[in-house]
């Protein structure tokens, strides 16, 4: 039960963080982003927990996707 809840939670905090410090460092930032969410997948899935990771990457995209539409439209 815990590494679920620890993947999951490092990589929403990944990529709160990698969003915020986007536009002073963007490599490291989309680095980070991506080694934390590649991380958790292949942790969660090789503990066999595939629904779970399959949402951590969905959820990845969906928070990435939104911040850019965001920003896409409000500058």
């Amino acid at each position: 039960m815990g590494l679920p809840v620890l993947c999951v939670a490092t990589a929403i905090f990944a990529l709160l963080w990698g969003m915020q410090n986007f536009s002073r460092n963007p490599v490291p930032s989309i680095c980070i982003m991506i080694g934390t969410v590649g991380l958790s997948y292949y942790l969660l899935v090789s503990t066999h927990y595939h629904k779970t990771a399959t949402s951590v990457v969905v959820g990845a995209l969906i928070l990435f996707c939104g911040r850019a539409v965001q920003k896409g439209l409000f500058p």
